[in-house]
């Protein structure tokens, strides 16, 4: 039988990005007991309930995904450095994404930042699979 090896790498940074959602899903509990709404919010961009729902939703539409394509890299022996590169800056992308809809609704350089540095990262991922899948198959 042919096992992958585990990767401890992307272990880490599931787990740091693990503690960040758990955060982010007592920011959006918090908004709630607070604002007494069990269900729905203010559909107002400067509500702090809609907020905190939008940072934790989009963590979600992004980080799982790009957890597993840093997995499956991880698993093809890619380097160490290249791999801590992709989980910090992952980390750091979701960081400036909280910090930049929490200080506004409007445009800021950290949501900016934050979502560039996210799809930069979901695309060198996806095409280094792809380079490395198809490197293997022909």
């Amino acid at each position: 039988m042919n096992l992958l090896p585990i990767p401890k790498i992307t272990l880490l940074y599931a787990g740091v990005l693990g503690i960040m959602y758990f955060l982010l899903s007592v920011n959006v509990i918090r908004y709630r007991w607070k604002e007494k709404k069990g269900l729905g919010h203010d559909t107002h961009p400067k509500d702090p309930l809609f907020k905190a729902i939008r940072i934790h939703g989009n963590f979600m539409e992004y980080v799982p995904f790009i957890l597993l394509l840093l997995a499956m890299d991880e698993v093809t022996m890619r380097g160490d450095a290249f791999l801590h590169s992709i989980g910090i800056g992952l980390t750091l992308a979701r960081i400036f994404h909280f910090i930049g809809i929490s200080k506004s609704h409007l445009v800021s350089w950290q949501r900016s930042a934050g979502v560039a540095i996210t799809f930069i990262i979901l695309l060198v991922l996806s095409v280094n699979l792809i380079l490395k899948g198809a490197s293997e198959i022909f």
